[in-house]
């Protein structure tokens, strides 16, 4: 596999994707510098007298988002890929939308599922290209396995 050196693969063959278009069809995000997914569980605190000085609790809902941030290109700089007026519109309509990590060299290393935009940045620092910064929050539930085609 490419970039990889006693096991340790390269972030950089790790990448966001959106589906997007009529029909829709999955493309990279932006011009991304990171991308990374945060699963979580909630506690059912079940802690009562029997449980001594230790705490007891049970796994509850489940949540997970994906976050990126990038250089904000505009919808003419790179066709194939997603722009940042994409994702304001997305983020403007409340649109749910499916998304994707994966290595570009392995197909089934691969998180996906539906989400949403919570939080959408764009940032413009002298003398640096113009950034964004966004967070999707995962709808139902996350999958771990590449799409089985219909």
């Amino acid at each position: 596999m490419a970039d990889q050196i006693d096991g340790f693969k390269n972030g950089t063959d790790v990448l966001l994707f959106v589906k997007y278009g009529t029909p829709a069809v999955w493309i990279p995000l932006a011009c991304l510098k990171s991308n990374g997914w945060d699963g979580s569980t909630d506690q059912i605190d079940i802690t009562s007298k029997c449980s001594g000085n230790d705490k007891d609790s049970l796994a509850g809902d489940r949540s997970w988002t994906f976050k990126a941030e990038g250089n904000a290109i505009n919808d003419k700089a790179l066709p194939s890929r997603a722009s940042f007026n994409t994702l304001a519109e997305f983020w403007s309509n409340g649109t749910r939308f499916e998304a994707k990590m994966v290595g570009v060299d392995d197909p089934d290393d691969v998180i996906r599922g539906k989400c949403y935009i919570t939080s959408l940045s764009k940032n413009a620092g002298r003398n640096e290209a113009v950034g964004f910064s966004v967070s999707l929050q995962g709808v139902g539930k996350v999958q771990f396995k590449p799409e089985v085609a219909a």
